[in-house]
């Protein structure tokens, strides 16, 4: 028990350990279904978390703004002609799942009876999405009318209510967005995204990359610097200040992808490497959710009973499950590929689209990732105030 208590106080080892075994779990089938790399190292990772292994939370977005730039970088050949070509649909399913995401605010505060700073925290972890706490945040702070206890306690609700959400929306958006799509409308991503994939390599043929390992390290850390100083970039909307923070990673891959497409070989990082830049960034990030809040998932259903869990399961589903509707029948997003990029991007759930990728075996949901995800990081930070003003 020493050695085992000694081994889980190690943070490289913990998270190394959870990678690697989460990957050995993922490939086991049950009845010809595998479960994945990503869902088998969140599994260890919360085992280890039970047993003493800890992570701090605050390096979860150094893993994170690596993948989110890899996804960029591989996505920056062809923004103007996605953002030409599916704009309008993208602006309608990001208000969409808005509306639908306040529509289960109404409900699980309505029926579960939640303060708001609690609603604010589930809110902002289930939409995996911090800057919802930020807007918050600036509200409650321009009512000069509120005691401090309620603002005391408001602080601690939205810690609590996001510890344990945001463990929820991030499993919740991957296993909606890769697995159960596929079962609601009887259709295969892998499927779907060869069907199309030769369409889009007509209208944008592939380019050359060059493959000089030289270039990596200098392209990924000034491409990096560049969208850590994007983050800080803040906007002042209808009273609420939004800023970019991690998703500034997310543009400068764009950026840097796009200029290396006009002109080669200037910031060149190969296909190789963006592939394990994406995977390595994907897979430490679930690690580190598993180790830093898997924990945290038990003592909250012990200390809060079931209702910030059920609230968190509410808040994950249920728009994801409306916005899946309106998309495929309404929207006609009728390629489960291009439907669950759209989602993930809806959802900003950057995690759900490189599980998304990998099942696709190609870029065809990164068609519809893009302008969605840059839409929805401005619409649901809007959520934030409407909680505090009006509910």
């Amino acid at each position: 028990m020493d050695v085992i208590h000694e081994l889980t106080q190690s943070r490289l080892f913990c998270i190394f350990v959870s990678m690697s075994l989460g990957y050995a779990i993922g490939e086991i089938k049950f009845k010809k279904i595998a479960l994945g790399s990503t869902i088998g190292t969140l599994i260890v990772a919360i085992i280890l978390s039970c047993l003493g292994g800890s992570l701090d939370p605050k390096s979860e977005p150094i893993y994170f703004s690596i993948f989110l730039f890899a996804i960029g970088y591989d996505g920056g050949e062809n923004i103007i002609h996605i953002f030409n070509r599916t704009a309008l649909k993208a602006v309608a399913l990001s208000i969409v799942m808005m509306l639908a995401s306040l529509l289960s605010i109404l409900l699980v505060m309505k029926f579960l009876h939640l303060s708001k700073g609690m609603a604010v925290g589930i809110t902002a972890g289930a939409l995996t999405q911090s800057a919802i706490i930020g807007s918050a945040n600036d509200t409650v702070m321009s009512l000069t009318n509120l005691p401090q206890s309620f603002i005391n306690q408001y602080n601690l609700d939205v810690t609590e209510g996001f510890s344990i959400s945001y463990f929820f929306g991030v499993i919740g958006a991957i296993v909606w967005c890769s697995m159960v799509i596929e079962h609601l409308f009887k259709r295969s991503i892998r499927d779907d995204a060869i069907m199309v994939s030769h369409l889009i390599d007509e209208a944008y043929p592939p380019t050359s990359r060059g493959v000089s390992p030289k270039h990596t390290i200098f392209v990924l850390c000034n491409g990096l610097i560049l969208g850590v100083l994007l983050g800080y970039i803040q906007v002042r909307m209808f009273g609420t200040t939004i800023k970019l923070g991690i998703t500034g990673c997310l543009i400068s891959g764009l950026l840097f992808g796009y200029i290396n497409h006009k002109r080669p070989n200037r910031l060149v990082i190969s296909q190789a490497h963006t592939k394990f830049l994406k995977d390595f960034g994907l897979s430490a990030f679930i690690a580190a959710i598993g180790l830093s809040s898997g924990s945290k998932v038990i003592q909250g259903i012990m200390h809060n009973g079931l209702d910030v869990i059920m609230a968190s399961i509410i808040m994950t589903i249920l728009p994801l499950f409306i916005a899946s509707l309106v998309a495929y029948y309404g929207l006609q997003y009728k390629n489960i590929a291009l439907l669950g990029g759209a989602l993930a991007g809806a959802r900003t759930a950057s995690p759900a689209s490189g599980v998304i990728l990998h099942k696709a075996g190609n870029s065809v949901p990164m068609q519809s990732f893009m302008v969605p995800f840059i839409l929805s990081s401005i619409f649901l930070t809007f959520l934030g105030p409407i909680i505090i003003l009006f509910l």
